[in-house]
């Protein structure tokens, strides 16, 4: 089974969701086949509602409705129809197409069904499809192509979609975090607040007490962006009873670190090691605020940033033509906690000018013409020459970039110096990266383009590699189900989503050329429903190529930058921007992009555990999961392909103080976080003797699960299954061993207990 081809990129980010809107109204279609529109051999028999449909190897057969009537373009509708193959080896498929004519129905496959025996006899077909947004009418069409045979459909039925009902399942009952309201633009504090400096050697400490609880913590952290950085503080209690300290942290917008507790016995010291996230190179101040016994005092860190991979950031169309960004779209994105920004083509003054102003990161590709040495020079002088927030990346870009549909175009070795001394004298700091080529698809001109590129000496003189390719989605089945492999079958159309864009194939050819470069993602796809559909397509296509090592992601900022797409056939979503046409955040991609950015910037990639039935790394899997290490922090995210739920059991080595977990989903609420402050092993787990969280993924939903390990190292995760039926011990009771002393750490790994 197969659909149409949906996106492809290759270097690319995506985040984004949308609200899934109103209920669709009932959908009407005509059942008289005779008035639909024929294309080829087609053959409407005496029973009513069915159509008998032959294709040859060349010719295949289509039978077309008028337009449908209350379907609303980016809006799930569902279709039933029974389905049986007459003969032979050609694909029973379904089409959603425009309403204007002359638009083939083979350019808009939205499910496609192969030849096999569960098909030989009548079986009934259940399907949720989305029109695309942009559509102005919809039709539906029947066919059989691919080959030489014969398909019927009948009884045909519309109906409006019904959200998928899941019952609560494993951490249902665990609570949202409660998250602090963000510091002011520029916030700084009034000396120390209600901390007292001490010096030890050359580090300062600031000290305070809250209650009978002693505190201290250092005035000054170093952190690498992205990261959940520990930060070390120091509590010693005076009391006599056991006491509880409150913390919250505070710091700029696009940070958000839940408030937590901690408890302490009486007449103790400890250390405990509350978290900061930091989402933009620089310095910047927090705010630490302890509590005990009703009173609150607070204390300033002060905070340097230093750059980590990979980054989250955003794109600008440069070179001719190009306009500048406004103040209100920077300050937009600036909300948002964008900390770089990357321009394809030399910017104008007007805008260098604009994106001197921006804090964070600031990427610029050359294209055109060789660049000569004085204009880069004045580039650099137009974005500020003083600051080492700048990176020159030399590029030959088509001249058609709209398309990207031109021979693969070298940069010279040569250029690549000129960049790097220019960028040595002129802006310390600076480094030089290559954008070799661009292809529209994987498999066109990638390996000439490989060829060339290693011919060129980018593999000695770039340190990172962008390649971009384009890809249209039309239309979407992304809800299927028949006969009795409904549990584990899996979705037609995430498993083709996959594939378009699935890295694996290219990471091969470069290897293969001797190419070892990272990536640099940049997404330049339309969407299907403008919704919450676009959302998850582009958070699995970040967290496929963060997978597979990518050094960042730049989403385009906003549409009125986007060439036009003249020349693509098919109807045309809108482009995926952070921005919409009058500069305002889309609010439903901003917060996918922004929240995967917390879960997965500075996250690095591991090699796959050990992985139950259907689970696994790829698409073609009925869930998908990717596992990172980011610190401490140990990250699972997945997501599923079937078309009903999954208790999933995520087994680990290391011992977890703390969780998170974050659902982006389709039906329901579109972000939804959990938090547990003091980890605790559930009950099922404890029964089960098992040391794993259970977690239930939901059809349409991606889940990140986030771990704070007391010691996390590369095998944190032993392995990914369905979590198992609760079973009890055999000697369950005072005499038990409990389950928390079992040498369960033994089994696999260093042999060593955790924390040592």
């Amino acid at each position: 089974m197969r659909v149409s081809a949906c996106a492809v990129l290759v270097v690319i980010v995506v985040g984004a969701a949308f609200g899934a809107g109103p209920a669709a109204a009932d959908v009407m279609l005509n059942h008289n086949l005779q008035e639909w529109e024929r294309i080829g051999q087609v053959t409407i028999p005496t029973q009513p509602q069915q159509v008998r449909l032959e294709a040859e190897a060349d010719k295949p057969a289509w039978i077309i409705s008028q337009p449908l009537e209350g379907v609303t373009a980016g809006q799930p509708f569902q279709l039933s129809f029974s389905l049986r193959c007459v003969k032979g080896d050609a694909s029973a498929a379904v089409s959603l197409l425009p309403a204007a004519e002359g638009c083939p129905p083979q350019t808009y496959i939205a499910w496609q069904q192969q030849p096999s025996t569960a098909f030989k006899r009548w079986r009934r077909v259940h399907l949720t499809l989305v029109p695309p947004i942009t559509a102005k009418g919809v039709r539906l069409a029947l066919g059989a192509r691919g080959g030489d045979g014969a398909w019927e459909f009948a009884n045909l039925d519309t109906r409006p979609r019904s959200p998928v009902s899941i019952p609560k399942g494993p951490l249902a009952e665990l609570p949202p975090p409660r998250f602090p309201q963000a510091l002011p633009d520029g916030w700084q504090p009034e000396g120390n607040l209600d901390g007292k400096p001490t010096s030890i050697g050359k580090l300062t400490a600031l000290n305070t007490m809250v209650g009978s609880l002693e505190i201290s913590m250092p005035a000054e952290v170093e952190v690498m962006r992205g990261e959940r950085h520990r930060v070390m503080v120091l509590v010693t209690s005076h009391s006599t009873g056991e006491k509880t300290l409150e913390v919250s942290v505070q710091g700029p917008v696009g940070v958000a670190v839940p408030d937590f507790s901690v408890p302490v016995a009486p007449r103790s010291t400890m250390r405990f090691y509350p978290v900061l996230q930091c989402m933009r190179v620089g310095d910047a101040w927090y705010k630490f605020t302890f509590g005990c016994d009703g009173e609150y005092k607070s204390v300033p860190v002060r905070v340097h940033c230093y750059r980590g991979y990979p980054f989250f950031g955003c794109m600008w169309r440069g070179g001719a033509g190009a306009e500048a960004p406004t103040p209100e779209e920077l300050a937009a994105l600036d909300r948002l906690g964008i900390s770089t920004h990357y321009v394809v083509g030399p910017p104008d003054s007007l805008m260098a000018q604009t994106l001197k102003q921006t804090p964070g990161d600031l990427l610029v590709a050359l294209s055109g013409p060789r660049q000569q040495q004085e204009d880069i020079a004045q580039l650099l002088d137009d974005l500020g020459q003083t600051r080492d927030r700048i990176a020159l990346i030399g590029a030959f870009l088509p001249p058609n970039w709209a398309l990207f549909r031109t021979n693969p175009r070298i940069l010279a070795a040569g250029n690549l110096d000129t960049l790097a001394q220019v960028a040595s004298s002129k802006l310390p700091g600076a480094f030089v990266m290559s954008v070799p080529f661009y292809v529209d698809k994987m498999s066109s001109g990638l390996g000439a383009g490989l060829s060339a590129a290693v011919g060129a000496g980018i593999g000695e003189k770039a340190v990172s590699l962008v390649i971009a390719a384009t890809g249209l989605p039309t239309a979407a089945a992304i809800e299927e189900a028949y006969g009795k492999a409904t549990a584990r079958q899996v979705s037609t159309f995430w498993v083709e989503f996959d594939k378009s864009y699935d890295p694996a194939p290219l990471r091969t050819a470069l290897t293969e050329a001797g190419v070892r470069l990272p990536l640099l993602l940049i997404p330049l796809v339309r969407g299907i429903d403008g919704g919450r559909l676009d959302a998850l397509m582009l958070g699995r296509m970040v967290i496929d190529y963060l997978y597979q090592g990518a050094t960042g992601v730049a989403v385009p900022a906003s549409p009125r930058q986007l060439p036009t797409a003249n020349g693509n056939q098919g109807p045309l979503g809108p482009p995926i921007t952070l921005l919409d046409e009058n500069g305002r955040a889309r609010p439903e991609i901003c917060a996918v992009y922004r929240e995967l950015a917390r879960e997965l910037a500075a996250a690095v990639p591991l090699a796959s555990a050990h992985q139950g039935e259907g689970f696994g790394v790829s698409g073609g899997a009925y869930l998908t999961y990717k596992p990172f290490l980011r610190g401490n922090d140990g990250i699972v995210a997945m997501w599923n392909n079937s078309g009903r739920w999954v208790d999933v059991a995520v087994e680990t080595r290391c011992l977890p103080l703390q969780m998170q977990v974050l659902r982006i989903s389709y039906d329901g609420q579109l972000m939804h976080r959990q938090f547990m402050e003091m980890f605790q092993w559930s009950e099922e787990a404890r029964k089960n003797h098992q040391t794993a969280v259970y977690v239930r993924v939901a059809p349409l939903q991606i889940v990140v699960l986030t771990l704070k390990l007391s010691s996390g190292h590369n095998g944190w995760l032993r392995r990914i299954d369905i979590k198992p039926q609760t079973k009890k011990r055999r000697h369950e009771g005072p005499g038990a061993e409990p389950f928390e002393k079992s040498p369960w750490w033994r089994r696999e790994g260093t042999g060593l207990p955790i924390g040592t």
